[in-house]
C-alpha cells in the first residue's frame, strides 16, 4: 500500500525563502503562510506533521504582529496541536532567542543563510521520529489478537467522545458485546479455537458498523464494546441487532475446515444530553447491566437501557 504524503507548514515572511524550501522539500505536502496569525488560524484544518516557523516574521494584513515566540506558545498550549514538532529557520544570531525558542517547545534550530541538503536531513530525521512514534502508540493501543483498538484506546476514545457530545448536546450509546458459553467452546474446541473465534467475532462486529464514527474496541476476555454517537434507541436497536444476527449467522472454521457456532448477548445503554449527573463510569455500568440482564434472561439477545 502506497505511504501517505507526510504534510509540513511553512511559516516564513520571505516569498523568496518559503519558495526555496517548498521545492527542496518537494516530497511533501506542503503549505506556505507568511505570517503567524495566519498560520494559527489553520493548523487545525491541517493537521501538519512538521511545522517549519521563522522566528521574526512580519504583521499580518490586520497589523498584529505575532513573532516565532508567541506561535510557539499557543501551539504547545492547546491540547489538538501541542504534539506537532516546530523546527525553526531564522536567520537571528542572538542565542538567547534560540534559547528560548527550544525552551517553548521547538525542536531544532537551523540558522539562515542554510544548507538545502541539511535541512532535508533534518526534516528526514524528524519525520523518521514522526513513523516510529506512530507505530509505537499503534502497537499500544491495538489488541494484538484482532487487531482492534484495545481497553486503553476505548478509556481515551470514550473520554473525548464524552465531552464531544455533552458540548453538542447530543446522545449517546454504549453497547456491551459478549460471547455466549465461552468457557464451554473453549473447552470443546481448545483456545487456539477460542482465538479464532475472538478474531471473527471482532471482524464481524466491525463489518456490521456502518458509520465512520462508530467505534469498536476489545473491551477484554470475551468482551467488546461498541460506542454510536448522535444515536438514538431505534438506531442503537438496530446495530445491535444487526451485530447480533451476522454473528448468529457465521461459521467459525476450525483448522481442519469443520464449522462451528458461537452468539453473543449484547447490552447497551442509551444517554440523553445533556447528560446531567451521569459519570462515565456510571454510563459504563448501566451498559454492562444491560449485558448481564441480556445474560440472565436467556442469551442472543439484545437489551437496552436508557434515560432518554
Amino acid at each position: 500500500m502506497k505511504k501517505k504524503k507526510r504534510t509540513i507548514i511553512i511559516v516564513e515572511d520571505s516569498i523568496v525563502i518559503a519558495t526555496h524550501l517548498t521545492s527542496i522539500l518537494s516530497e511533501y505536502v506542503i503549505h506556505t503562510f507568511f505570517n503567524g496569525m495566519d498560520a494559527l488560524n489553520s493548523v487545525k484544518l491541517i493537521n501538519p506533521d512538521l511545522i517549519l516557523l521563522d522566528i521574526n516574521l512580519t504583521p499580518n494584513s490586520n497589523n498584529i504582529q505575532m513573532n516565532g515566540h508567541d506561535v510557539i506558545k499557543k501551539l504547545k498550549k492547546d491540547n489538538e496541536t501541542k504534539d506537532i514538532p516546530i523546527i525553526c529557520i531564522t536567520g537571528e544570531l542572538d542565542t538567547k532567542k534560540e534559547i528560548r525558542a527550544l525552551e517553548l517547545g521547538a525542536i531544532d534550530y537551523i540558522r539562515k543563510p542554510y544548507n538545502s541538503i541539511i535541512v532535508k536531513l533534518r526534516v528526514e530525521v524528524q519525520m523518521k521520529l514522526i513513523e516510529k512514534n506512530e507505530e509505537i502508540k499503534r502497537l499500544n493501543t491495538t489488541d494484538k489478537l484482532t487487531g482492534l483498538p484495545n481497553r486503553h484506546c476505548f478509556d481515551e476514545r470514550i473520554e473525548a467522545e464524552w465531552h464531544r457530545t455533552e458540548r453538542n448536546e447530543e446522545n449517546l450509546s454504549m453497547l456491551m458485546i459478549d460471547i455466549d458459553y465461552f468457557k464451554e467452546y473453549n473447552d470443546t474446541y481448545g483456545h487456539l479455537q477460542g482465538d479464532r473465534a475472538l478474531k471473527y467475532t471482532g471482524k464481524i462486529i466491525k463489518n456490521s458498523l456502518t458509520r465512520k464514527v462508530d467505534y469498536v474496541a476489545r473491551w477484554g476476555g470475551e468482551e467488546f464494546t461498541v460506542l454510536l454517537s448522535h444515536a438514538s434507541y431505534d438506531g442503537t436497536f438496530e446495530v445491535a441487532e444487526r451485530i447480533r444476527k451476522n454473528v448468529e449467522r457465521a461459521f467459525v472454521l476450525t483448522k481442519s475446515g469443520d464449522k462451528t457456532k458461537i452468539t453473543v448477548s449484547i447490552g447497551a445503554f442509551l444517554c440523553n444530553a445533556p447528560k446531567h449527573d451521569l459519570t462515565i463510569d456510571k454510563f459504563i455500568t448501566l451498559a454492562d447491566n444491560a449485558l448481564y440482564q441480556a445474560k440472565r434472561t436467556g442469551k442472543n439477545k439484545v437489551i437496552i437501557f436508557t434515560d432518554v
